[in-house]
């Protein structure tokens, strides 16, 4: 008796180990797919972050299409509005839409959204320098 007993438990144990497996593969694949893949881009945001001040238009290149605008305006200290209005964005989640999302709303790719936002940075900073 004692010995299926055991056989039972093994099994049990060995579909246990199975299954968190399986579920880990699927949580890593998850991970990978979203903004696990930014990783690299996100440290490099997280030390603009430390910047002192509004980052130049110049560091317009490090911006990346999971970013919201409402960082993207804190990052730049644009008004809160500004990209808003220059990009004729009427979602109601703005600012807090990620540069994909506007990219799906607006029924363009990702690197036209994002090259669209980096030329209204750009133009914000022309007008707004002193001459």
């Amino acid at each position: 008796m004692k010995s299926s007993t055991d056989t039972y438990l093994k099994i049990a144990i060995g579909l246990l180990i199975i299954v968190l497996i399986l579920f880990g593969i699927i949580l890593w694949r998850q991970y990978s797919h979203g903004r696990g893949a930014h990783m690299p881009s996100f440290l490099t945001t997280l030390n603009l972050r430390r910047h002192s001040g509004p980052l130049p238009v110049s560091s317009a290149t490090s911006i990346q299409s999971w970013m919201t605008f409402d960082y993207v305006n804190y990052l730049f200290a644009l008004p809160p509005n500004y990209l808003q209005t220059a990009l004729g964005i009427t979602a109601a989640t703005y600012p807090r839409l990620s540069i994909d999302h506007y990219a799906v709303l607006s029924n363009t790719t990702a690197d036209n959204a994002l090259a669209n936002v980096k030329r209204a940075i750009e133009n914000y900073n022309a007008t707004s320098s002193p001459e």
